[in-house]
């Protein structure tokens, strides 16, 4: 392998036969500190929204998945299982909202 040339910011260079890029994960819009969630601080390897592990955020009936949490570190395939454990989250709220008792709902007299 012919070896890489890395010029730094400093303006010096070095010579290497690797090279290890560090890519932060950064929110590419304020949508969701515009609407109140909560947001890991600015600088943090991952700048994500913070979610409970239903993925819930700090605001009610919004919620995070995949790539924009902070729960678990990203990948494929923890990406698409956030996804299905906040589409089950999320049906699970709307059904309580609709059938918030559904024992008291049935007609018990016989």
């Amino acid at each position: 392998m012919s070896p890489l040339w890395r010029l730094l910011a400093d303006g010096s260079e070095r010579v290497c036969e690797k090279l290890l890029v560090v890519v932060p994960m950064r929110q590419r819009s304020a949508l969701a500190s515009q609407l109140g969630a909560r947001v890991a601080e600015a600088g943090s390897p991952i700048e994500a929204v913070e979610v409970d592990g239903m993925y819930r955020t700090s605001v009610a009936r919004l919620y995070a998945a995949g790539e924009i949490s902070a729960t678990p570190p990203p990948s494929v395939a923890t990406t698409i299982a956030a996804g299905s454990t906040a589409a089950k989250a999320i049906v699970h709220h709307l059904v309580e909202e609709l059938y918030p008792d559904p024992v008291a709902d049935q007609d018990t007299t016989g």
